[in-house]
């Protein structure tokens, strides 16, 4: 009864819809709900698709094992699937920082090294390091024919003798405090001093060589040559015998240069470069280095954390013991070498080495 009822009224509504609604309205009623559909039919669309192309791309990203894991059906073994695809990404992983360290090596193995203790006063800046080292690669990358070059002197005779050498000359009471110990002492040495120290105070100078010391070229301003042009080069070396030229005589310069003709490089630079050294060459020099020192051995890794006395006492421990047959050593004017500076003669000298000029002990 219920069911005759409702089909009743609506086919009531409908007579009723169909005498109100004029044909135009049932036209735009038709269009309305067809748009609609087509609407709800390309948003469905639209939505499948996105869905199927983000799932081709995680896919795309996955490696072929983890496809294989992916696709392993779901059993009792889920657990040894994880673990290799587990084991699988730790492996790549070491793979990576293998292929990183192995790059890091061969770089380093491109790289010519700067000798460790090819470190002056103050030390070099870790780019400067760095173009020293690319700039003698560079040299032997182009094969220029710079005939026999002479290479860098380390250490000299295979004797008791030995040669503390001091670099710079910064300061004029410490060149003085060191001239009284080593008269004292009754010990001769050889300076590497730069040109614009000599000309700053003379006298000092003229001192030391009364005494008997020898004074050799350390370059007029004390810059690293290895990143200067052959004609820069060549100016800081012959400027430095000009500066010395004036200040304490050609007499002195043609004596140093018939004698001992020694060229100390600043911070080392260029001291492996058939270039640099075929200048120096060209200039009648031969270019000393050292294999004792102090400041990147001792003073550099402490002064931030050690006083000045421990520095000094640690200096003075490195170069005594440290001190062998022909040992060319290395020290500055700075307070850290010269506070113990008569404690290291007596400790050289004790341990039966002959300290001598550089003359003496590179023959």
């Amino acid at each position: 009864m219920r069911k005759l009822i409702s089909i009743f009224d609506l086919t009531r509504l409908n007579e009723r819809y169909c005498c109100l609604a004029t044909d135009q309205a049932k036209k735009q009623f038709i269009r309305t709900v067809y748009t609609l559909s087509l609407c709800a039919v390309a948003i469905i669309f639209i939505w499948y698709n996105g869905i199927a192309s983000l799932n081709i791309k995680k896919e795309n990203l996955l490696s072929p094992i983890e496809l294989s894991l992916k696709k392993l059906p779901l059993l009792g073994d889920n657990k040894f699937a994880e673990d290799i695809k587990n084991n699988t990404v730790l492996q790549n992983k070491t793979d990576e920082k293998s292929t990183i360290k192995q790059q890091v090596k061969n770089i380093k193995d491109i790289i010519i090294d700067v000798p460790k203790t090819s470190v002056p006063e103050k030390a070099l800046p870790e780019k400067l390091v760095a173009d020293t080292s690319v700039n003698q690669a560079k040299d032997q990358a182009t094969k220029k024919n710079y005939g026999i070059v002479k290479k860098t002197i380390y250490m000299g005779a295979n004797t008791s003798q030995v040669s503390i050498t001091f670099d710079d000359g910064y300061n004029k009471k410490t060149v003085e405090k060191v001239l009284d110990v080593l008269k004292k002492e009754n010990i001769k040495t050889t300076f590497f001093i730069i040109g614009k120290a000599i000309k700053a105070y003379p006298d000092v100078w003229k001192r030391a060589i009364a005494e008997g010391h020898q004074i050799c070229n350390h370059t007029n301003y004390h810059e690293v040559l290895t990143n200067m042009p052959d004609k820069l080069v060549q100016e800081e070396i012959i400027g430095w015998e000009t500066t010395v030229k004036k200040a304490l005589g050609e007499e002195y310069l043609n004596k140093m240069k018939s004698e001992f003709p020694f060229l100390r490089l600043p911070g080392g630079g260029g001291e492996r470069s058939d270039r640099i050294l075929s200048i120096a060459q060209k200039n009648g020099y031969t270019v000393v280095g050292w294999n004792l020192e102090t400041f990147s051995s001792v003073i550099n890794p402490l002064r931030k954390t050690n006083s000045e006395q421990d520095i000094s006492n640690k200096i003075q421990q490195h170069i005594v013991s440290r001190c062998s047959k022909g040992s060319i050593i290395l020290l500055h004017f700075n307070q850290y070498d010269t506070a113990n500076i008569e404690g290291i003669l007596q400790g050289v000298k004790k341990r039966g080495f002959d300290i001598q000029p550089l003359s003496q002990v590179i023959k």
